[in-house]
């Protein structure tokens, strides 16, 4: 059984980005943060009251976490519309949370790369739809039920399951696109490891983040620079390249 715990934050950034943190801290097997509330699940009952007594919100045991569901959605990427069969669970991974959709929007007014690397992939939406137009693309995600989920998606779509790692310190190879699309608390988790994976001429994605995080996210990836902030519902999504 597992313990599924929604807080609210009623649009309050910085409570947010605490909630989100004391999940992590608490071994959280996974977040999903619309504009007011968190979701979180826990496998441990103990866990989740700590972070409940600290920030309040409903705690509900299942069977299982964010029970996944599979639906059939449209996407246009590219100048095209991508028909996609998905296997999803509460994660930002449906093609319809602000930074998913802000990084499809962004990603598809980039050159396609010959390889791509998604941190972080979550249901594999954003690999996906890059596989979907020709890239050879690369997965990481520490979450081993959600990479499952990923390969599965990869399969349901007739797309070859890509290369996949559980942990971003056993990939060794650059990359001319990359995206990260993880809260700040992750996004501080792998920022080095990012930077050294990014080819001399690449481009790295970034969302996941808050307004209010912004300048520390600057900071996390200080070895490059900025080159666009494009805001969706006030998620901003920010597009990095090494200085010229």
């Amino acid at each position: 059984m597992t313990w599924q715990l929604t807080v609210p934050f009623n649009g309050a950034e910085d409570k947010a980005e605490e909630i989100s943190s004391l999940c992590w801290d608490n071994n959280s097997t996974g977040l999903f943060v619309s504009d007011n509330e968190i979701v979180a699940g826990f496998d441990s009952a103990g866990d989740a009251q700590s972070v409940q007594s600290e920030f309040g919100g409903t705690l509900e045991q299942y069977a299982g976490f964010s029970q996944p569901n599979a639906g059939d959605t449209e996407i246009m990427f590219k100048d095209r519309v991508l028909s996609l069969s998905l296997l999803t669970s509460q994660s930002f991974g449906h093609g319809q949370h602000p930074t998913t959709a802000g990084c499809l929007d962004v990603l598809s007014h980039l050159p396609t790369p010959h390889r791509f690397l998604d941190v972080g992939t979550g249901s594999g939406i954003l690999a996906l739809c890059m596989a979907k137009v020709g890239a050879e693309v690369v997965l990481v995600e520490n979450d081993a039920d959600s990479l499952k989920q990923a390969k599965t998606n990869f399969e349901s779509n007739d797309v070859a399951e890509p290369e996949s790692h559980e942990d971003i310190a056993s990939v060794d190879s650059k990359f001319d696109l990359i995206v990260a699309n993880m809260l700040l608390a992750n996004q501080r988790q792998v920022a080095s490891q990012v930077q050294n994976l990014l080819s001399e001429h690449g481009t790295l994605v970034i969302s996941g983040i808050l307004d209010s995080q912004l300048e520390e996210l600057c900071e996390l990836y200080s070895a490059l620079s900025v080159q666009a902030t494009e805001n969706y519902d006030e998620w901003p999504v920010v597009t990095f390249s090494h200085s010229a």
